[in-house]
């Protein structure tokens, strides 16, 4: 890896862009905390949902861990917290005593529809035509991948749940239209 003057343009335009970055993230979790406050759950937690929500029967701290890209340790703190607020429980798997599910109670379920609402995600990127929202995403996975690249990361290992949550929630929208 080659050693960047910290006096360079091209330094000093990477960190405007890595700061930049920041400042959106913050900006859009604090818009999101906002928005799922009034449901009494945190942006951690609706990750969590949707994430325990996409993997099913194969939802365990481990892989909530693994796909949210946390700690195992952090997890399950969140996940403990989740428990007390009776969102989620643990029940062991049936043919496997060792392996701990955790799976949606009825009030996790209507958190998970609450946070799968994105309403703060709209309003925020509704300034972007389909067009730039496809090169946004675009480049973002340029990036993503280059950094997961350099961390020794599988791309595959931690980009699968986006896609099945995708199909979940259209799953979602049929089980809503029938209540």
């Amino acid at each position: 890896m080659k050693k960047e003057n910290i006096n360079s343009d091209r330094t000093k335009e990477l960190y405007r862009l890595s700061v930049l970055i920041k400042q959106i993230d913050n900006a859009i979790q604090k818009s999101r905390e906002n928005e799922l406050r009034k449901f009494g759950i945190t942006p951690e937690q609706a990750a969590a949902l949707i994430c325990i929500r996409s993997l099913g029967d194969k939802a365990t701290s481990a892989e909530i861990s693994r796909w949210l890209f946390r700690d195992e340790s952090s997890s399950l703190v969140m996940i403990r917290r989740m428990i007390k607020q009776g969102l989620i429980i643990k029940k062991a798997d049936r043919n496997n005593k060792h392996i701990i599910k955790i799976i949606l109670t009825s009030k996790g379920l209507t958190a998970y529809k609450n946070a799968i609402s994105f309403l703060a995600l709209t309003n925020i990127f509704d300034c972007l035509t389909e067009s730039k929202k496809q090169q946004l995403n675009s480049i973002l996975n340029i990036i993503r991948n280059r950094a997961f690249d350099v961390l020794n990361l599988d791309v595959k290992t931690y980009s699968g749940l986006f896609s099945d949550a995708l199909i979940i929630e259209k799953h979602d929208s049929i089980d809503d239209e029938k209540e």
